[in-house]
Order: C-alpha cells, then structure tokens, then sequence
C-alpha cells in the first residue's frame, strides 16, 4: 500500500482543456511520497533549519531486546542488536561502566537500557556531550557537571534525532553510596576536620530530573584544628545550579545540637558549608564527638 496525502478540501469542477496546467482531479487525487522504504514513518527533522521531515526508522515497537554485562569503558559503542524503533538493552554488570556514545542511530530510534546488576558497584554513567565519542554518537543531557548514574533496577532512555542522542527518560533505581574519600571533607579557611569511614553513617544522593536528594550523617569526627565552617564536597561530581539553604543539625564537641542552615554556593556550586554552631564563632578541638546531620533537595547544572 502507498503512503499518500490527500487535501482536505475536494474541488467539485471539471478539468479544463489544457492538459498542461494543474487540473482540479490533480487537486483531488491522492499524493505519494517517495523514498524510504515500506512502512517507514516521517518524523520532523530536527537538522533542518525548517524543520522539515524525513523518513524514519521501520515503525516495530521493539526491534530487539539484548543481554549485556560488559563494564568498563565505550566510546562509539556498537550494541549487539540495535535495530527497530526501539531497542531495549538489559544491562547486568557487576562493575561501575561508562558509556560516552552509540554509533547506529537511526532518526527517531529510541534506546533503552536497563540495569538489573544487584551490584552496588555495578553503576552505568552516561557524561553529556563526551569528546571520546564521535559527536553523532554523543549523549545531550540536561546538565553537563555530571555523568547521569543509572544503579540497580534504574533505566535510561535516548532518542537519535540526527546530530545526537537526546534523554528523553531517565530513573535511577536505587540512591547511590559515593565511595568514600578524607578528601571529600573540609575545614576552611583553615583548620582541620577528620573523618574516618566508620564516622559516615550515610552519604547517599538520588537525581531525579534536575534536581539531587543528599543524605549525610556523620557521626564521631574529630576537629583537631579549630575552623569556622566544616565542608563536605557535593557527591556524584554534580555542581548546584544555584545558592540555596537546607537545614542541617550539628554537634560542636559534643555539646547540645542545633540546627544549623547549611548552604551551597552557587559560585563555588560543589560544596555544603556547615557554619558553626557555637557561640565561640568556631568547630572546637574535638576527638570523635563532632555531629553532622543533612537532608538536602536542590537544582543542579
């Protein structure tokens, strides 16, 4: 069967005398386009500066589903059975992978991928817009501070619209556990603020659109050089879209806690400051009796 286009409006006069000029049964007769292939869809064109159309991908709802537990790192990856409309890829690693492209789009395909990993490690991170893939293969994210992380039971979706492949659905599954690092927390502008491992109790972050959920208990660190604020590097490599406040409780050496208003700036975009609680002005010098506590919702870049 043809694909045709046929005027709304049907002229109800009889064609003229010459044959060389457009009659009304020209009018009236149905259109068909050419090119592409049987049961190819026309979808709008992002690429064209008038927003034409072209022939799409072949209209099956689902062109494979395909098992992979591959981990590492792939640029211009080629995934067995990228076919159809729509290919679903279940994904069940058992270590952190990165995936910078994916060669093969088709105009209009969509990609999704699962992860089923039970690993905690087994973590699949998309980064916007990746030099190390050829630039018809790269991801367009939302934001670009961060890879988007897709855990345990998460999935993503990308849709190929000519230039590259753009995020049109995006769940994490589960709230990730940074791996731990002294680096991560901070006295300023001077100072000193230890904490071991067994002093984090939680550090977990869940993105959900543009927006990032942290949740921090520290419990037991030690100030060993009194400071004015003690800082904590916003996990998951995510920068703040804006200065924003959430509130926090913090013991200073082991007094009564307080809440405390816990800020990001905007300017810096990577960091909470906890400002002192105390009437001293500063975190004392304390051995395993200096308290955090921080729940925080706020918009990254």
């Amino acid at each position: 069967m043809a694909n045709v286009v046929k005027h709304r409006f049907a002229s109800a006069k009889s064609d003229g005398p010459d044959a060389t000029q457009i009659q009304p049964s020209h009018w009236n007769d149905g259109h068909a386009f050419t090119g592409g292939t049987a049961g190819d869809s026309l979808i709008r064109d992002p690429t064209d500066a008038t927003f034409g159309a072209k022939w799409g991908a072949a209209p099956s709802s689902v062109g494979a589903v395909t098992n992979n537990s591959q981990t590492g790192v792939f640029n211009d990856w080629a995934p067995v059975g990228l076919s159809g409309r729509h290919t679903i890829i279940v994904w069940a690693g058992t270590a952190a992978t990165t995936i910078t492209g994916i060669t093969g789009g088709v105009l209009g395909q969509i990609v999704t991928i699962k992860n089923i990993g039970a690993s905690a490690a087994g973590i699949l991170s998309f980064p916007h817009y990746s030099a190390a893939s050829q630039a018809a293969n790269r991801f367009i994210n939302p934001f670009s501070s961060a890879p988007i992380p897709v855990a345990s039971q998460g999935m993503i979706s990308y849709q190929w619209l000519g230039d590259a492949w753009y995020l049109i659905g995006h769940s994490q599954g589960v709230a990730i556990t940074p791996p731990y690092s002294q680096a991560d927390y901070v006295a300023t502008p001077s100072g000193s603020w230890i904490v071991e491992a067994s002093d984090v109790a939680t550090c977990t972050y869940y993105l959900s659109g543009r927006f990032l959920d942290v949740t921090l208990y520290v419990f037991g660190s030690s100030v060993t050089v009194a400071c004015d604020r003690l800082e904590r590097t916003i996990p998951g490599g995510f920068r703040a879209a804006k200065g924003t406040y959430a509130l926090s409780r913090v013991t200073n050496a082991g007094a009564a806690s307080i809440v405390s208003l816990t800020t990001v700036n905007a300017s810096v975009g990577t960091l909470y400051n906890f400002p002192t609680p105390a009437a001293s002005g500063q975190f004392n010098v304390a051995t395993n009796n200096t308290h955090i506590q921080l729940t925080a919702r706020f918009e990254v870049e």
